[in-house]
């Protein structure tokens, strides 16, 4: 049983891919939803669970106005979501460290968005390249909620499918109980 399980989990993170293409369909509502619960139930370093969600669904003008400040945006996408920080969550960390656990936080929940995203057809790509002041004022962010990632989602474009990078082989980047020890 569980080399099933581990066989499909690994089956979804190897097909997923960072898409920039997409065909122009919206994504629905229930599907961004139950992104955003894939992503709550991402690793919280020591649980601050600053995490907050700021969905864009493409029902409005909000989407095109995001492209502007996000020169990584894919201009396809056709939904985002923002993953923020709530820092009024980490008082008990200062400087780079509260920094850091926010990052961590953040992409750990955008990788099991896009992960969840890829499983329902999805295509998904990380943003990091935005104008995180220009973010905050376009979703009435208040101050200490900053923006960390944004997640572009779409339907893939069937056409312009990105294939596999390849990657290395498993014994040239895993070394077993020290450094550069082979199985």
């Amino acid at each position: 049983m569980c080399e099933i399980n581990l066989a499909a989990i690994l089956n979804v993170v190897k097909e997923r891919r960072s898409v920039r293409a997409y065909d122009g369909r919206p994504v629905e509502r229930e599907v961004l939803e139950r992104l955003c619960e894939a992503g709550l139930w991402a690793p919280s370093p020591s649980n601050v669970q600053s995490l907050r969600f700021v969905v864009i669904d493409g029902r409005d003008e909000t989407l095109d106005l995001l492209k502007t400040v996000g020169p990584g945006f894919p201009r396809e996408a056709t939904a985002a979501i923002v993953i923020c920080s709530d820092q009024s969550s980490v008082t008990m960390f200062s400087g780079p460290v509260c920094g850091i656990l926010c990052a961590e936080e953040a992409a750990a929940a955008a990788e099991n968005i896009c992960l969840a995203a890829t499983s329902a057809g999805l295509g998904s790509c990380f943003v990091a390249s935005f104008v995180a002041s220009g973010v905050g004022r376009l979703l009435d962010l208040p101050a200490e909620v900053k923006p960390i990632l944004i997640v572009a989602l779409g339907y893939p474009d069937p056409n312009r499918v990105a294939t596999a990078p390849e990657r290395r082989k498993l014994e040239e980047v895993v070394s077993w109980n020290a450094w550069g020890k082979k199985k």
